[in-house]
């Protein structure tokens, strides 16, 4: 018996070598979904196979990796055979992504909405619910910070209008822009979408702040609504 338990704890720590080892020398691109969960659960599980709990993960959130990497700590807790150490690890590497986003804006300058739809799309890729973000600009065009302002699956019909001008009185921003996705649409602006706009452009007037874009994702192609729709701006 003892014989069998460590054969198999050798068949997993095999297992989990192979896949460092493929990440090191491949990187993530061929991995499937589940594969590059159960690679970063390795990291906080020890010892038992982690391929089963990666594929419950993925299950919950509807088979996407984003989804999972992008989910509340509390929910991922609801997931059999996620304990508190693999549930933080998985938050950890949604944070750390936005955290790392955030810090380019220390000598980032965002002139044309190429560069700033370049700069935005990562944060809005294969994400299955709606987020808003936020751009604070000088009047250099230079990035003073990058944050999400609001999450949900109708997210930007309820954002905090005030919580966007406070964040932009508090940076000094000369300019905002603003950016958010439709999961499962086009990235063009519906009619909720330029209602919420111009509220949250005269706030910004009142506090003397340029609403300077607007951009949509959908998928990998976002749209400017400065360019498309001038009106608006």
């Amino acid at each position: 018996m003892e014989t069998r338990v460590k054969s198999e704890k050798d068949v997993h720590a095999g297992h989990r070598k192979r896949l460092r080892k493929r990440f090191l020398e491949q990187g993530l691109e061929p991995f499937e979904p589940h594969e590059a969960l159960e690679l970063l659960l390795t990291f906080a599980i020890p010892r038992i196979d982690v391929n089963g709990v990666a594929h419950r993960i993925i299950d919950s959130f509807e088979g996407s990796f984003a989804n999972a990497v992008n989910a509340d700590y509390a929910r991922l807790r609801e997931v059999a055979g996620v304990g508190e150490n693999a549930a933080a690890l998985v938050c950890f590497m949604s944070a750390f992504r936005r955290y790392s986003g955030s810090r380019e804006s220390d000598a980032r300058v965002l002139s044309s909405p190429r560069q700033i739809i370049d700069f935005l799309r990562p944060r809005f890729a294969n994400l299955g619910h709606e987020e808003l973000h936020m751009l604070c600009l000088n009047g250099g065009n230079r990035l003073l910070s990058a944050r999400k302002m609001a999450s949900g699956s109708s997210c930007w019909t309820h954002v905090d209008i005030c919580a966007v001008a406070r964040e932009a009185v508090r940076c000094n921003a000369g300019k905002v822009i603003l950016a958010h996705n439709h999961p499962d649409g086009l990235p063009t602006p519906s009619d909720a979408d330029r209602v919420t706009n111009n509220a949250i452009r005269q706030a910004l007037d009142a506090v003397r702040v340029k609403l300077h874009d607007h951009i949509i994702f959908a998928g990998d192609r976002g749209i400017s609504m400065a360019l498309t729709n001038a009106p608006d701006f």
